[in-house]
């Protein structure tokens, strides 16, 4: 029916009469053979020690909220044959699109960043990143999922910031190495920048 119910199979997903309608996310949630865990359940044990990565760089970010990540998780993960349905779930996930806001980083490393904002969020708050990565041949717009895990008042300049250190949430590798990869070559960058710079003191000496 036209105004009927959307189900999510497994995920005990609901959208009746405009309003999302979700389970509690307390455990791991199956739709077919995939599986998606809900924040907080994330691998520990794989995370790895990476180089941060100090800069200034502009970027822009925006809230995310339960509800859109889970409708995000069950349209990934579900098989539409019918196209109009998967028109209705895309419809309803474009209202939770909040606005981006734009924030300066202040460093970045293949397992999170840190940047400077006038939003003040909660640990455990998701939060979409854009941040373009310059590299030697190309810029690349980098789009990711972070969760805050810090959150800090700073002075700066006569105001005051909001800081908040937020790490990588469900990031694949493709985009991670892509990060390392940024990394590496900033410093090599640096480095060189620095060493032209000496030499350059030496021969005036």
């Amino acid at each position: 029916p036209a105004h009927g119910p959307l189900l999510a199979g497994g995920f005990g997903v609901e959208i009746h009469q405009g309003k999302l309608r979700l389970p509690p996310l307390q455990q791991p949630v199956r739709q077919g053979e995939g599986v998606v865990r809900p924040p907080g359940q994330a691998a520990a044990a794989q995370r790895r020690q990476f180089f941060r990565l100090d800069c200034v760089l502009k970027m822009r970010y925006r809230l995310v909220s339960q509800e859109e990540k889970t409708l995000r998780d069950f349209i990934a993960a579900s098989n539409f044959d019918d196209p109009e349905l998967l028109e209705r779930y895309m419809k309803k996930l474009e209202e939770f699109l909040g606005d981006w806001e734009k924030a300066t980083l202040t460093d970045i490393s293949g397992g999170g960043v840190r940047f400077q904002c006038d939003d003040k969020m909660s640990p455990d708050q998701l939060v979409e990143i854009s941040i373009p990565l310059a590299f030697e041949d190309e810029t690349v717009s980098f789009h990711c999922l972070t969760k805050v895990v810090a959150v800090a008042d700073i002075a700066l300049k006569g105001s005051r910031q909001i800081e908040l250190r937020c790490e990588f949430f469900e990031i694949d590798k493709e985009k991670q190495d892509t990060v390392v990869k940024y990394v590496f070559e900033e410093q090599r960058r640096r480095m060189r920048n620095k060493l032209g710079s000496q030499q350059g003191v030496d021969a005036d000496d």
